[in-house]
């Protein structure tokens, strides 16, 4: 018991040092839904605060959001502010120890039963100094969480900066 304790501790502090999210608010499983009826692709729009003095913030947001472009029938697309009547993902800076997920949904009835749509997220990052990889993949990980994944057998969404194949996997399956 003790030996598990210690390393669950261990685990935790890990992902926490690395800029993992352990603090993800919903369960997986919860997707985004066109906001146009009949429509099949579905568009998330990121909206990303610029300053012009965090270029390296800037770069990696648009990596973030490019990784995740092999998802089928989802399309994330950067922009300045969320706009009502779209699906958005609102992207903060503030000091902090990593990364953090909130996502707001709706249970929605369907034809196999109730399913939670995600209806906005906001999504903050530690406004500390990163290194270009550290950033790009928590980027990466952060946008996973929002799309609707969460940490799975190999603690991601990502690794290096990328989607792992498991984490394409499960997206595909929601989308």
């Amino acid at each position: 018991m003790k030996r598990s304790l210690i390393a669950l501790l261990g685990i935790a502090t890990a992902l926490l040092l690395t800029g993992c999210d352990v603090f993800t608010s919903t369960a997986p499983g919860n997707r985004w839904r066109s906001v146009t009826p009949g429509q099949t692709e579905i568009v998330v729009y990121v909206a990303v605060p610029t300053a012009p003095a965090d270029a390296a913030f800037n770069r990696a947001a648009d990596h973030g959001i490019g990784v995740w472009s092999s998802v089928p029938n989802l399309t994330l697309k950067r922009t300045a502010a969320c706009q009502p009547n779209t699906n958005c993902i609102d992207v903060f800076r503030k000091p902090m120890n990593g990364g953090e997920v909130r996502r707001q949904t709706v249970p929605v009835a369907t034809q196999s039963g109730v399913r939670n749509y995600i209806t906005h997220v906001n999504m903050w990052m530690d406004s500390g100094r990163w290194s270009t990889a550290s950033l790009n993949n928590a980027f990466c990980h952060e946008l996973g969480h929002a799309i609707g994944l969460d940490h799975g057998r190999n603690a991601g969404p990502c690794k290096g900066g990328k989607p792992t194949s498991w984490d394409l996997d499960r997206a595909n399956e929601l989308y």
